[in-house]
């Protein structure tokens, strides 16, 4: 049986906003819990493809790989080498160390769920069950996020790696206990193949697509009508809407859980859990519906109230990074 809890403060790290290409709302991140297979206890994971079970574990034991695989969209990739069982470097005792440790690592994390058959579906791209060396899958894009040369750190959601089971994605985009030596392996590997660092880097940013556009979107003058009217009730327009937001004028853009969610800021933030219908324009500020989730202030805590004549932002979003309204308003408390 699994028990499953919600975490709103964890409520996250690099989001692809699946929903967009379906009807079901995205699935948010979520706490549950497994009897542990040593048969003491439970083993609680972080439903999200940077969640992590503590090493020497494997996510697919204790996670729920089909909403990993919702949250970041899989799809079937044929990885391509990587499947010769007598590779000489596996008859090297230090190499063979360094990558059973390394695919050890990868296997506690919830990237791998679209990367070994024992989530229950064909890997893809890449196969941690490959009788050879899987690093060999990986192509040059694949290596640069490995090393973390490529990444936007700044744009890629993280947990706290104490809430983690110690696992860090701060300079790597794959979460691991020990960043460096992870790094290390890869970067050997991108010598081996004469990639330089500097090729590392040039590769195409990660993550991007959809997380630039969301980002950089620029914030515009809301039209009249839009924004939090005198008697308190917030206006978006027609959109359907899943998150609101409202923020201090020159606020960031949020981007998804656990750590971009709630960028510095924040007034108020709400959203709706994946099993509720959507918003409708009009609610009360600082107030929480049927379904709601207040993320910001603490759930417990009401907003600020809002100041004559001052601007803020509101921000509205369909669902996990499909932006509905980005705009700035003066507040008319009048």
């Amino acid at each position: 049986m699994v028990t499953t809890r919600l975490i709103s403060v964890l409520s996250f790290s690099g989001i692809l906003g699946a929903a967009a290409a379906s009807a079901a709302p995205y699935p948010y991140p979520f706490e549950s819990c497994r009897p542990s297979k040593t048969g003491k206890g439970h083993v609680c994971v972080q439903n999200y493809i940077a969640g992590a079970v503590s090493g020497g574990q494997e996510f697919v034991d204790y996670g729920q790989c089909e909403v990993v695989r919702e949250q970041r969209p899989y799809w079937f990739v044929p990885p391509k080498g990587g499947d010769d069982p007598n590779d000489p470097r596996l008859q090297d005792p230090v190499f063979k160390k360094e990558y059973s440790w390394v695919v050890a690592q990868i296997r506690s994390v919830g990237c791998s769920c679209c990367h070994t058959a024992k989530s229950g579906v064909k890997s893809t791209k890449w196969d941690l069950d490959s009788p050879g060396v899987f690093a060999d899958q990986l192509s040059a894009f694949g290596l640069a996020v490995f090393t973390g040369e490529n990444v936007d750190f700044h744009r890629l959601a993280r947990f706290d790696p104490k809430d983690n089971y110690g696992f860090d994605q701060s300079k790597t985009a794959v979460p691991t206990q020990d960043p460096e030596r992870f790094k290390a392996f890869f970067m050997a590997e991108a010598t081996r193949r004469g990639i330089t660092a500097d090729e590392l880097r040039a590769q195409r940013r990660f993550p991007g697509g959809i997380f630039d556009v969301v980002k950089d979107q620029p914030t515009t003058a809301c039209e009249p009508g839009l924004g939090v009217h005198a008697d308190g009730s917030v206006h978006w327009g027609q959109a359907a809407a899943r998150y609101v937001y409202i923020m201090k004028k020159g606020t960031e853009n949020p981007l998804g859980p656990p750590s971009l969610h709630r960028p510095e800021g924040t007034i108020w933030s709400l959203r709706m859990i994946s099993a509720a219908e959507p918003l409708v324009s009009g609610i009360p500020y600082g107030t929480r519906p049927m379904g709601g989730r207040q993320e910001v202030p603490a759930l417990d805590q009401k907003p600020e109230p809002l100041k004559q004549g001052e601007t803020y932002k509101l921000f509205v979003a369909k669902d996990m990074l499909q932006t509905a309204v980005n705009c700035e308003f003066v507040f008319n408390a009048d």
